[in-house]
């Protein structure tokens, strides 16, 4: 086993290989870590979880990949080292799980790769495209459902989805009619979930009570993500571990690869200043209601 460090250090290479921005990131300190490498590249913006056995990642930390997903259009992935093939994709609580030899082969633009669930091999197929190539190509539902071999009401389900899980012999077929764009690789990931709200923290509430959808995130320096209008706003909260501006520098990093914009939220006046000494957007904890206001004013600088 090369241990996690060294297999973040081939997801690292990989993907710099493939000209991404990345960063690694280093808060929290300690094993539990939801993101371990944020990377993008022009419109594609990915978030890797690296471990070495997949039934190491737990509920919160699936939970914050998710929620990252769904509030800014990022492809959340688990690296693990027990996968072996580089054409394999596990799946864990609808997060894809790969070897690195998968996400090379992923970043690199491959698209058929075989997802393993409970006991059964399935491909995986971009709804979206097979529709697109079966209106183009001027196919009735019913006529490929026939060329297919499954109903018309499954080539309906199919592509009335985000992506789905079909049997290898429908996929052969499907890709026989229609071709290989309608594949979809372990990158290719859309959310039909919607983003879940949270209620239970102070800060949070208030935000939705403002009409600005706030989630939290339990293990990455990013304690909210609000989404106000078309803007991604990551809020960091300060800590009571001292370590505020380590938090502050890992925020940046999934700010700037996941393009939003970064607000640090301060309980004392000592750190809000000598944030602002540093040049980051800061509002005390009782200043939530000025949101839109400090976003309007980031807008008007950039």
């Amino acid at each position: 086993m090369k241990g996690v460090e060294r297999l973040l250090d081939d997801v690292e290479t990989i993907m710099k290989s493939n000209r991404f921005s990345i960063s690694r990131i280093e808060y929290p300190d300690g094993g539990k870590k939801s993101i371990d490498i944020v990377a993008s590249k022009d419109n594609e913006k990915v978030a890797i979880k690296a471990v070495s056995k997949i039934d190491k990642v737990d509920i919160e930390e699936i939970s914050d990949l998710k929620k990252l997903s769904i509030a800014t259009n990022t492809t959340p992935l688990v690296v693990a080292e027990e996968i072996v093939g580089d054409d394999v994709i596990l799946e864990k609580s609808g997060i894809n799980a790969i070897s690195t030899e998968g996400l090379n082969r992923a970043v690199n633009g491959e698209k058929l790769f075989f997802v393993r669930k409970k006991g059964n091999i399935f491909v995986r197929i971009n709804s979206v495209e097979l529709k697109r190539e079966r209106e183009k190509l001027g196919i009735s539902r019913g006529k490929l459902a026939e060329e297919v071999g499954v109903t018309s009401k499954s080539i309906y389900e199919y592509e009335n989805q985000t992506i789905v899980c079909v049997a290898v012999n429908v996929a052969e077929k499907l890709v026989e009619v229609l071709g290989e764009s309608i594949l979809a690789g372990p990158t290719d990931y859309q959310s039909s979930e919607k983003l879940e709200v949270n209620t239970t923290s102070k800060i949070a509430r208030q935000l939705n009570e403002m009409g600005i959808p706030t989630t939290d995130l339990r293990r990455t320096p990013v304690d909210f993500i609000s989404k106000y209008r078309e803007n991604t706003i990551f809020l960091t909260r300060e800590d009571k571990e001292g370590k505020i501006f380590k938090k502050i520098n890992e925020s940046e990093k999934i700010a700037e690869n996941i393009k939003g914009l970064m607000i640090v939220i301060a309980d004392s006046q000592n750190v809000a200043e000598e944030a602002r000494r540093k040049g980051k957007e800061v509002l005390m904890s009782s200043e939530l209601s000025k949101i839109p206001e400090v976003i309007n004013e980031s807008h008007r600088n950039n």
